[in-house]
C-alpha cells in the first residue's frame, strides 16, 4: 500500500489551525491510515486501498476536518466570468 510523506506546516495551514502531532498519531489511524512514524518535517501515512482521496495533502486534511468536526458538509465553490478559452483541436476528437 502506498506510503506518503505529509509537511505539517503545509498540513495546519490548510487546516487553518495548530494540530500536535501527537493527535495526529492517535486520531488518523481511525481514518483508514497506518500510522508510519514522524519525519523530518512532518509525518508518514500509510493508505489504505479504499481510501484514495486521503493520497494528497489536500485530501488528507478535508477528511480529518470533517471527521473532527472542524468544517463539514460540502464546500460551495463560486462559479464567475473568466477570459480563459479552451480551445479543442478537431485531431483530438
Amino acid at each position: 500500500m502506498p506510503v506518503i510523506d505529509v509537511n505539517i506546516d503545509d498540513f495546519r495551514q490548510l487546516l487553518g489551525r495548530h494540530v500536535d502531532i501527537a493527535e495526529l498519531m492517535d486520531r488518523l489511524p481511525m481514518m483508514g491510515t497506518s500510522w508510519e512514524g514522524e519525519t523530518e518535517e512532518g509525518f508518514a501515512l500509510e493508505v489504505f486501498p479504499n481510501r484514495p482521496d486521503l493520497l494528497s495533502i489536500e485530501g488528507l486534511v478535508r477528511a480529518y476536518a470533517s471527521w473532527t468536526g472542524l468544517h463539514t458538509g460540502l464546500k460551495n465553490y463560486y462559479v464567475h466570468q473568466s477570459d480563459y478559452k479552451v480551445i479543442v483541436d478537431q485531431k483530438t476528437q
